[in-house]
């Protein structure tokens, strides 16, 4: 029972790790803007903030996989790249969500986003489902650690 408990620690762990996320305050210096990068099937997304509170992504596809575009949510200006390269930079005045888009090699399917150059957010069905699994998780977690108890309970009374 022990393992199976480890087990689904371990599992919400790996589940919950995928969304990485920074903060920079605000122009009035008291709100803090988060960028949030969410990992999606298909390779590995890094980000940082730069000196000059800019934020870098950079996109490395996994074996097998194509590098497709960004999607991102919130108010940003692009100061380096586009939506189509690998590394992008950009400010942003607005918490941030962006997420690769990945497709797997030799396939064909809908072009990336297209930067309109109006920093407005571009979306796509291709958007990481990470919030949710990691919930289920806790939930799962959760009942089985309460089960443990309850059973724990029975066995020494």
């Amino acid at each position: 029972m022990k393992r199976f408990i480890a087990l689904f620690f371990v599992l919400t762990l790996i589940f919950a790790l995928p969304v990485m996320a920074s903060a920079k305050k605000s122009p009035n210096g008291e709100v803090e803007i988060k960028v949030t990068v969410i990992q999606t099937n298909g390779g590995n997304a890094v980000g940082e903030e730069n000196n000059d509170e800019s934020y870098t992504v950079t996109a490395t596809p996994s074996e097998g996989y194509e590098f497709d575009g960004w999607t991102i949510e919130g108010s940003y200006t692009i100061v380096e790249g586009s939506l189509d390269s690998t590394k992008l930079t950009f400010d942003y005045t607005t918490d941030i969500t962006i997420s690769p888009i990945w497709k797997p090699m030799g396939t064909s399917t809908p072009s990336g986003p297209v930067d309109s150059g109006s920093g407005s957010p571009v979306t796509s069905d291709n958007t990481s489902n990470a919030l949710p699994i990691a919930i289920v998780s806790l939930i799962a977690v959760l009942a089985v650690a309460g089960y443990a108890i309850i059973r724990n309970k029975q066995v020494v009374q």
